[in-house]
């Protein structure tokens, strides 16, 4: 088991993404949620990964990228890319896939609803029982995406839906930034 380089010792800066994405290898695919990225390389999480040095293809929707496993810890992993990459177009809202597409257009929709409401009714304290609301929806759909991507045989052939949950829950959390800053000691996930 290698130990992952201390922030001090990578080269570039890395962006918390928290996104679904699938990891290929030539013995076949694993669903795994990227922690962060870099132009050139990225921190993995999965219930399987595969070992140090072995040849992988991440890919969320339509953006794919290849590398190597530079190192295994517990159920992470880093990679390193075989060539450089823009995080921002692995965030649900940069280059999608049908189905991330139809996921983000139904939350768009969905603020749209909201946003008419708020001008209706724009009191403080409709704005911070909303921006409560989407973000108890947030940890409810990350739960659950996280639940489904621990059981290996359940998602096998589900990374297409776990990537709409989890493009839905990251459009859930910004929709309750956009509505109220909301102050985290606030908000307390349902058991």
């Amino acid at each position: 088991m290698d130990t992952p380089p201390s922030a001090n010792n990578r080269l570039e800066a890395r962006s918390n993404i928290f996104v679904m994405a699938a990891l290929y290898t030539d013995r076949g695919s694993t669903p795994v949620r990227i922690r962060n990225m870099s132009r050139s390389g990225a921190l993995v999480e999965a219930a399987v990964l595969p070992t140090k040095g072995t040849q992988v293809r991440l890919a969320r929707g339509s953006v794919s990228i290849t590398g190597e496993v530079m190192w295994v810890e517990q159920q992470k992993a880093g990679l390193r890319f075989d060539s450089l990459t823009s995080p921002n177009e692995w965030m649900p809202g940069g280059k999608r896939g049908a189905g991330q597409q139809m996921a983000d257009e139904l939350a768009h929709q969905s603020r749209l609803g909201a946003a008419s409401k708020i001008a209706t009714a724009p009191t403080p304290e409709r704005s911070s029982q909303l921006s409560e609301e989407l973000m108890r929806l947030h940890h409810v759909l990350m739960r659950a995406g996280e639940d489904l991507a621990s059981n290996d045989a359940l998602t096998a052939g589900q990374l297409i839906a776990l990537q709409e949950i989890d493009g839905t829950a990251q459009r859930l959390a910004n929709l309750a930034g956009e509505v109220d800053a909301p102050n985290p000691a606030k908000f307390q996930p349902a058991p």
